[in-house]
């Protein structure tokens, strides 16, 4: 994946998840550097288009829950879990 995408990815997330301090910064770059995929980047990246497109749908809590969501059970390896970003990736460009 390349520089740039990851580039954009952590900062949506210190702007949803570290700086209302939801989650830590080491969670997000450790996130972002061991984990984030090229369909998730999409994902996350398509939710907040979606959001700047339907802002009378969509709030930033919302944008947060979901980040939050994603990175929590991707970290975590959780079982059966999927991605609630993955839907927003038709969102991506």
């Amino acid at each position: 994946m390349n520089e740039k995408l990851k580039k954009q990815v952590k900062t949506l997330l210190f702007k949803y998840l570290v700086t209302p301090n939801y989650c830590s910064v080491f969670k997000v770059v450790a996130f972002v550097h061991f984990h984030l995929t090229l369909e998730l980047a999409q994902g996350f990246i398509g939710l907040e288009n979606y959001k700047n497109a339907h802002p009378d749908q969509i709030e930033d809590i919302d944008l947060s829950i979901c980040f939050g969501h994603d990175l929590n059970g991707i970290i975590r390896r959780e079982e059966c879990f999927l991605p609630r970003c993955s839907v927003y990736q038709k969102f991506y460009k």
